[in-house]
């Protein structure tokens, strides 16, 4: 096969980030290699947008959006074709106040051809669903071979994301805690209450010690959540978390997610903020 694109011989790794739901990327599989590794990362949900309410009211914040799928897979090289498809899906809308509810993640699909049939597809990310009034949004499912018929050329894994945390009624928003995936969902938004108080949005707690995972703080009321905290070696991303709510004012703009994980819920107000963007999918294609 003639190399125009020049890849390297030997090992290597490329990223590659959506450019929209319909467009493939082709990739001309590298000479030399003899095995195939795949990552792939469906986007993550959007946060909703927090309640708007009339002051003396309990006013209840977004939720977050939930994390897409991680499916991973090891290849043969002379199982794959030459030229590779790549869709990595772009993560889900935000939730803004008159029209409440997250946005749904994008797939992402490694496939034979520029195709939306799963007989072409080797390897499939599902999306995250985004936040709703008053429940976090569901994780992308882990895949079977129904979703990806190609994958029995190789040996693969898929594993379900993370849901992301419903926003507080009139309390703070609800947390999140590191659960072993390395894409995480989004917390939900502070709430306000009847005695017009604003309420924290959620916060994200982390287990053992190792480095490369982070804790963030709750946002305290009316300020915006935090964006996601990620990494690419080793891959992990936290979800946008919770904005803060007012009550009196407008409740702060959820974090929005990065690789996948969730986007924060919006703080609840007289008006209420809206919820932060889902992240982008991600597929990572590594060879030797």
């Amino acid at each position: 096969m003639l190399d125009l694109l020049k890849h390297p011989l030997t090992d290597g790794v490329e990223y590659f980030h959506p450019v929209s739901d319909t467009i493939f990327i082709p990739w001309s599989k590298p000479r030399g290699a003899r095995f195939f590794s795949f990552t792939v990362v469906g986007g993550g949900g959007g946060g909703s947008a927090g309640a708007s309410g009339a002051i003396g009211t309990n006013r209840r914040g977004g939720s977050g959006g939930g994390s897409g799928t991680i499916t991973s897979g090891i290849f043969p090289a002379h199982t794959l074709p030459n030229m590779l498809y790549f869709r990595p899906g772009l993560g889900g809308i935000p939730g803004v106040p008159s029209a409440g509810g997250g946005g749904t993640g994008a797939s992402s699909v490694i496939a034979t051809c520029p195709s939306t049939s799963a007989t072409d597809f080797i390897l499939l990310a599902a999306g995250g669903t985004g936040g709703g009034a008053g429940s976090g949004g569901s994780p992308g499912g882990a895949s079977t071979t129904s979703n990806h018929a190609k994958s029995v050329w190789g040996t693969w894994n898929s594993l379900a994301g993370q849901g992301g945390t419903a926003g507080g009624n009139g309390i703070a928003g609800t947390g999140i805690t590191y659960n072993s995936q390395c894409i995480m969902g989004g917390t939900g938004g502070g709430g306000a209450s009847n005695t017009n108080v604003g309420q924290s949005g959620g916060s994200v707690a982390k287990t053992g010690s190792d480095e490369y995972i982070f804790a963030i703080a709750a946002s305290a009321a009316g300020v915006n959540g935090t964006g996601s905290l990620c990494r690419l070696t080793p891959l992990f991303a936290t979800g946008g978390t919770g904005a803060g709510g007012s009550g009196l004012g407008t409740g702060g703009t959820g974090g929005n997610g990065q690789y996948g994980s969730g986007g924060g819920g919006g703080g609840a107000g007289v008006t209420g903020g809206p919820g932060g963007r889902g992240g982008d999918g991600l597929i990572i294609a590594s060879w030797w």
